[in-house]
């Protein structure tokens, strides 16, 4: 099963938390747009005020991952 690390979801979010902050479009809970590549390795990142949960894009494609999406390609957050 390929893992998307946590570890670089927190990376991303805490990046874009800290532009959010110095900015004045902070809020909680926090949430970020995430593309991930064939191999589950984050590629790239965008958070804005308006997101409302995290979202996973396909990198090579760029649509929506959705949960079953990342089931079918064997993703899995750790």
């Amino acid at each position: 099963m390929k893992s998307i690390k946590n570890s670089s979801v927190k990376f991303h979010r805490r990046y874009w938390k800290k532009v959010a902050k110095e900015n004045g479009w902070d809020r909680d809970p926090f949430f970020v747009q995430i593309w991930i590549d064939k191999n589950g390795k984050v590629r790239d990142s965008v958070s804005t005020r308006v997101l409302d949960k995290d979202l996973f894009l396909d990198y090579d494609d760029d649509y929506l991952l959705s949960a079953d999406d990342l089931k079918e390609r064997n993703f899995k957050i750790r």
